[in-house]
C-alpha cells in the first residue's frame, strides 16, 4: 500500500481526494506531541494532519480498534510524495534502471534489484519494488528505530538489520541504564529527510572536563561543552584528541543523531 501524509484535510477536501478513488484519514500526535501516533477516521483533539492511501483502510468499532498505530503502518508501507505517485498503478516487469547520489549514498537501480554504496563501501544489495524511486529506495533502507525518555531521544540504530527480539532487549536495557520503567521509553520508525544534513556520532567516555567524548564514522572526535545537560553542543577537538580542547563547534544546520553502533548493513536483505 501506498500512502501521502500530508497537511490537515477537512470534509469537502477529502470528499474531492476519495473522488478521485483515493482513501483520506486524520492523524492524532502522542500526548508528548510532535510524532505521529495513531490513524484514524476522524481526530478532534491532538490532530496533526491528514493521511490519504491508495487503498481503504480498515479500522475496528468505536469502542475497539478504531485506530492504527502509524509507526506499524509507515514500517510496512510505501511512503510516496504526490497525489499522482498514489494514483500510478503497478507495472508487471518493467525494467527500470536508474543511477542517483542521495546523502553521499550511490544508489543504482536495475529493475528489482538494487545496491547502495558510499565513498566505495558497500551498504546493501537486495530485492526492492521495482517501482521504487531512488529516493524511496534511500528512505527505506535508512530509517531508523528510535528510543526516547521523556521526549529525549537516547539511542537508535538501523532498521534494516534490526534482529528478532532487539527491540525489547533495548527497551529493557534502556529501562536498566536511567532508572526508569520500560513503559516511559517510546519507539517509533524515523526515515531520513532527503536533504538533511545528519552527523551520527556514539558516545566513547568523558574527558577530564566532564565533557562528554563522541566519534562519528570517520573517526573523528566532537565535544559537548554543555556537559551532557540539555540540547547536545558539539565542538571538534584539538589535534583530533580525546582529551583535546574544543576547536570548532558544528553547524547548526546539521542534526545530531547518538547512536549506539554505526550502521550494521548485511547483504541479501530485501527493502522493506
Amino acid at each position: 500500500m501506498k500512502y501521502l501524509v500530508t497537511s490537515y484535510k477537512d470534509n469537502a477536501e477529502k470528499q474531492k481526494i476519495e473522488s478521485k478513488g483515493l482513501y483520506c484519514y486524520d492523524l492524532r500526535h502522542s500526548d508528548e506531541g510532535g510524532e505521529i501516533a495513531t490513524i484514524e477516521k476522524s481526530v478532534l483533539v491532538n490532530r496533526v494532519g491528514s493521511i490519504i492511501t491508495d487503498k481503504e483502510l480498515k479500522f475496528g468499532n468505536k469502542y475497539y480498534n478504531n485506530f492504527i498505530d502509524f509507526e506499524e503502518f509507515s514500517a510496512r508501507n510505501t511512503e510516496v510524495y504526490t497525489i499522482e505517485q498514489l494514483q500510478d498503478k503497478p507495472k508487471e516487469q518493467v525494467n527500470e534502471n536508474s543511477h542517483k547520489v542521495i546523502n553521499g549514498y550511490s544508489i543504482h537501480k536495475e529493475g528489482t534489484w538494487c545496491e547502495i554504496t558510499k565513498n566505495g563501501e558497500h551498504i546493501f544489495d537486495g530485492v526492492v519494488d521495482v517501482n521504487m524511486t531512488p529516493e524511496q529506495i534511500y528512505q527505506e533502507v535508512m530509517k531508523e528505530v528510535v528510543f526516547s525518555i521523556n521526549g529525549k531521544e537516547v539511542l537508535s540504530y538501523d532498521f534494516l538489520n534490526e534482529f528478532t527480539g532487539e527491540r525489547e532487549a533495548t527497551i529493557k536495557q534502556l529501562a536498566e541504564e536511567n532508572k526508569c520503567n520500560e513503559k516511559d521509553i517510546k519507539v517509533r520508525i524515523r526515515k531520513p529527510n532527503l536533504d538533511e544534513k545528519i552527523l551520527k556520532i556514539k558516545l566513547v567516555g568523558i574527558d577530564n572536563w566532564d565533557r562528554p567524548v563522541y566519534k562519528d564514522e570517520k573517526g573523528t572526535i566532537y565535544k559537548d561543552t554543555n556537559l551532557g545537560k540539555g540540547k547536545i553542543k558539539l565542538c571538534t577537538s584539538v589535534n583530533n584528541d580525546f582529551y583535546g580542547e574544543p576547536l570548532i563547534p558544528v553547524r547548526e544546520d546539521v542534526k545530531i543523531e547518538i547512536v549506539k553502533n554505526f550502521n550494521r548493513n548485511k547483504k541479501g536483505r530485501e527493502a522493506r
